[in-house]
Order: C-alpha cells, then structure tokens, then sequence
C-alpha cells in the first residue's frame, strides 16, 4: 500500500469515527430531552393518576370541603390527596406575599441591568440594599 492509499484509509476512518461520535453525541442529547421533556428543565414526572375512588358526602360536608379547597387554593381532590398522606396544605396568604416579593425583586433587578445608572449609583445600591438585608434578619430573630 502506497502513502497516499494509506493517508485516504486513515482519513477516512477518522471521518467515520467523528460521524460515529456526533451520531452518539446526538444519541445521548435525545434521551436527555426525553427525561426532561423537549425544553429540558425537571424531568417529566410519569406518575398518572388513572385510579380512582370515589365517596359519599352529605351537602353540608360537600360544601365545606369546597369551602376549605378554595380557601387553600387547591382542587378538591388535592386536598382529599394532602389529607390522606399528611402533606401540608399550602399557605395562600404566604404564597401571595411570596409571589409579591418575587415580582417587586424582579423589577428592581430589571432596573438595576438598564443603563439608567452609574457605577457609583449601583454600588452605593448595592450597600443600602445589605442594610436592609441585615435589618431584616436582625429583626427575624
């Protein structure tokens, strides 16, 4: 076998060894995004509820237990499933104050990103917002 016949067989099984590891590569990517759906983030819970079981209720225990879901914020059945297994129900009123936080941070993050402010502005932000911070905890305690 001459150099030229030996540098084309070398090429060619190092073209066909990268095709191989892309085709991997690409192998290992789809079963990634199967576990964690197409966007990836948490995997997909595979965990249907396809059995159910079914009570008798009065109209007065009927309507409690609407009132009561409501008042939490969660289905009927959910609250039948979080009695049952003893999970917690869910606060709403700290749930709202919550989400409340999380809006008012988001948009003084936002803020803090636009080109409105100076270095010396962020930073002198920057330490009244660890103040805060500690007057906070301080008062937590």
């Amino acid at each position: 076998m001459n150099e030229k016949e030996n540098q084309f067989s070398e090429d060619y099984l190092r073209k066909l060894q990268e095709q191989f590891s892309e085709s991997k590569r690409k192998e290992d990517i789809r079963k990634k995004r199967a576990e964690g759906g197409k966007k990836g983030g948490r995997p997909v819970v595979n965990k249907i509820r396809n059995i159910q079981k079914n009570i008798r209720l009065n109209e007065q225990e009927e309507s409690q237990i609407f009132e009561i879901a409501q008042a939490y914020g969660i289905s009927e059945s959910e609250l039948f499933r979080r009695s049952a297994l003893n999970i917690p129900m869910p606060d709403p009123e700290r749930n709202k104050l919550l989400s409340e936080y999380r809006t008012n941070f988001a948009r003084i993050s936002n803020i803090f990103r636009s080109e409105i402010w100076e270095w010396s502005e962020k930073e002198d932000f920057k330490n009244e917002l660890k103040e805060v911070i500690q007057l906070l905890k301080n008062h937590l305690k």
